[in-house]
């Protein structure tokens, strides 16, 4: 049996219950009482346009180890672009928690909806960089997921602790992106600039002839002979894409190398707003993908294969299996850990 093809997780219907819904009133209501005219904040004209040179996939799978132990992946994913603002969301649930797969696939889902519920505010904040302070938007995301795992908790009436998990998350703009961190795992941007160069072309010229004639026996012979190639050296000034991959934040362990921080009220968390101007995409990944792509000990050597994955979206040449399949390729489990692996990533055709 193949194990890619048992373990990929399906993209689900979303996690919906009373609560949660509850949660999403509550956000709206935070919009209402921020603005003074709430009707005309609403009724601005949609914008899908601005994303469609954007395009976004995620995957998530069991890590080996996980197979091996008859364990469920504790990673969920989603990214989404196009016709909504890109967004990437990584979770990656406790390995100490008996239901956090539970608690990644809940916390992802409703930032879904959340963050199509606070489009107002991000077209605000991101788009037109007025309105909202980074403080105010870390407040909305990160009250709502501590309140969607208590959520959790009162539902299946079990600790709170039973579905911890990571969070990880970047979200489009035309000014800024927004982006937080709650725990271990990377995200990375790839920005561009674009330079001049002066390229040496070679002309050549072989398309003269010259006409020879040949006495033979009281007749003429006409023999077409070409004259010696001509090379011309040619200067050309072009233009060329230089991408760079960086690191946000600090990587996030805890004093010991498998400890880590999970949402929680008290969690030490990191954000920031980042300039859009040439981002050309960004990618959000959990711990087992980041070992393999990011240097633990200098988070600026990040591997280029994602610069890679970026320019084959670009070309249209790229899918979400291709992300699944690298995570069981030989290449990629030599010298793993076995855990869960997720990564999710938007791109922009420049």
């Amino acid at each position: 049996m193949k194990p890619y093809n048992s373990t990929i997780l399906s993209h689900q219907t979303a996690f919906k219950t009373n609560l949660t819904t509850n949660r999403l009133q509550q956000a709206l209501s935070v919009i209402r009482k921020k603005e003074k005219n709430t009707s005309s904040f609403f009724n601005y004209e949609a914008t899908a346009n601005k994303w469609k040179n954007w395009t976004a996939f995620y995957s998530s799978v069991q890590g080996y180890e996980h197979l091996r132990n008859n364990l469920p992946c504790q990673d969920f994913s989603f990214a989404h672009a196009k016709s909504k603002r890109p967004i990437a969301i990584v979770c990656d649930g406790a390995g100490s928690s008996k239901a956090s797969q539970i608690g990644s696939r809940a916390v992802v889902t409703s930032l879904k909806t959340l963050f199509l519920t606070l489009e107002p505010i991000l077209y605000k904040v991101l788009d037109k960089a007025e309105g909202y302070t980074l403080k105010d938007l870390d407040a909305m995301v990160i009250r709502h997921v501590n309140e969607v795992l208590l959520d959790l908790s009162i539902e299946h009436n079990r600790p709170i602790e039973d579905f911890s998990c990571t969070l990880l998350l970047m979200v489009g703009g035309m000014i800024n992106n927004y982006w937080l961190k709650i725990g271990d795992g990377a995200i990375v941007v790839e920005t561009f600039e674009t330079i001049t160069k002066t390229v040496v072309e070679e002309n050549k010229n072989t398309s003269s002839s010259f006409l020879d004639t040949v006495r033979t026996d009281d007749r003429f012979s006409y023999v077409y002979l070409n004259k010696p190639e001509l090379v011309q050296l040619k200067e050309k000034v072009v233009e060329e894409n230089v991408f760079k991959l960086s690191y946000l934040g600090e990587n996030n362990k805890g004093g010991f190398a498998n400890e880590t921080f999970f949402i929680s009220k008290k969690s030490p968390y990191q954000s920031g707003f980042i300039s859009a101007k040439n981002i050309s995409a960004f990618f959000v990944m959990s711990d087992g993908c980041e070992i393999k792509f990011v240097d633990s000990k200098d988070t600026t050597k990040i591997a280029t294969r994602l610069s890679t994955f970026a320019e084959k979206a670009r070309e249209g040449f790229f899918n979400s299996i291709q992300i699944s399949k690298m995570f069981y390729s030989t290449e990629f489990t030599a010298n793993h850990n076995g855990d869960d692996c997720s990564l999710a990533f938007c791109s922009k055709d420049i």
